[in-house]
């Protein structure tokens, strides 16, 4: 059994919080706040983080207080929730597993496995975003009653009645959208991820990192390169762009 939807959650959640907040869930106030001035904070973090999460979801923000606290199991509205407003995590956040290349990550709060990789492929969170958007514009120029199990089941089913599969009235509809300017942006969005997937290959995969080119041309030249502090020694051998983990060669 590896880590569980319970645990993913705590931990996406922990990576939107500010330095603060973490401290103030332990009853006081640390040094580490200190640096809030220097940190570049989440969008929702700060004061009021579980109002705002309460105002994005719908959901009140005792029931999000206590799913970090694990005195409840996340809803199916938590989870649903978490992955619309973070696309990115939505796969990891149900698997445990990301796909790195593809733009499904994992927050920095966590540990991955099998792949290393934490940095997302440009374009690919923004394009889920426009994505879900026009799913949930879908169901509503549909006019399907959200509240009803079988008007949603129904509106999102495709029946065999003969030989081929046939979709709900939501077909018609999604034609009228794909001729909207919001679906035509879409289409742009993802040609521009697309167009990116070379450079961030050859990132992941370390055939094009120009910045370690640089350092190294530092290095021959004997110019000075400025130490990295606070690095994990078990991970020194590895570059953070990296997209599998690479056993150090030192220890084998």
């Amino acid at each position: 059994m590896s880590s569980t939807i319970e645990d993913r959650v705590i931990l996406i959640l922990k990576e939107q919080m500010s330095p603060a907040d973490l401290e103030g869930l332990k009853g006081h106030e640390g040094a580490f706040s200190a640096l809030l001035s220097l940190w570049s904070q989440p969008q929702y973090a700060g004061r009021g983080f579980w109002e705002k999460l309460s105002q994005l979801t719908d959901i009140p923000s005792a029931r999000w207080r206590s799913a970090f606290s694990r005195k409840q199991k996340p809803t199916s509205a938590m989870i649903e929730s978490i992955a619309h407003l973070w696309p990115k995590y939505a796969f990891w956040l149900v698997t445990g597993v990301t796909d790195a290349a593809n733009g499904h990550v994992a927050p920095l709060t966590a540990l991955t496995f099998p792949e290393f990789l934490h940095a997302e492929q440009p374009g690919a969170d923004y394009y889920f975003s426009k994505a879900i958007a026009l799913a949930k514009r879908l169901y509503e120029e549909g006019g399907v009653d959200l509240e009803s199990d079988e008007e949603r089941l129904a509106a999102v089913e495709r029946t065999l009645p003969l030989a081929h599969w046939v979709g709900s009235d939501l077909v018609e509809v999604a034609y009228r959208l794909a001729a909207s300017d919001e679906y035509q942006e879409l289409l742009g969005v993802w040609k521009s991820r697309e167009d990116s997937r070379v450079e961030h290959l050859g990132r992941v995969l370390g055939t094009d990192r120009p910045w370690e080119r640089q350092l190294e041309e530092r290095k021959s030249l004997g110019l000075p390169v400025s130490p990295v502090y606070g690095v994990d020694p078990r991970i020194k051998h590895q570059s953070s762009w990296d997209l599998f983990y690479k056993p150090d060669t030192d220890d084998v």
